[in-house]
């Protein structure tokens, strides 16, 4: 998961820079969340799968020259395991 936040963005630019900068990592399946802060209001975003990218270095600095490095982060999520059963069969 990429995680993006911005704060004191016009709406419509920031939109407009994460398009541009998302873009060249799109189609990819890490969901994009933004955290947008301005004086009067807050608000966590997921992005819908159209805006899903593919995380690489090149990606990651480019939005990191944008929006300042302590402003993007990367979490990856783990999945359970899938357990074996006695007779050695998945479960």
């Amino acid at each position: 998961m990429l995680h993006v936040s911005a704060q004191r963005e016009d709406k419509a630019d920031l939109l407009g820079r994460l398009q541009r900068l998302l873009g060249p990592g799109r189609p990819g399946s890490s969901p994009v969340h933004v955290e947008y802060r301005n004086d009067r209001a807050c608000a966590a975003l997921r992005l819908g799968a159209e805006w899903q990218v593919s995380i690489s270095d090149k990606l990651v600095d480019r939005l990191r020259a944008e929006f300042g490095k302590e402003n993007v982060r990367i979490r990856y999520e783990s999945f359970p395991k899938k357990q074996e059963q006695a007779d050695g069969q998945m479960a």
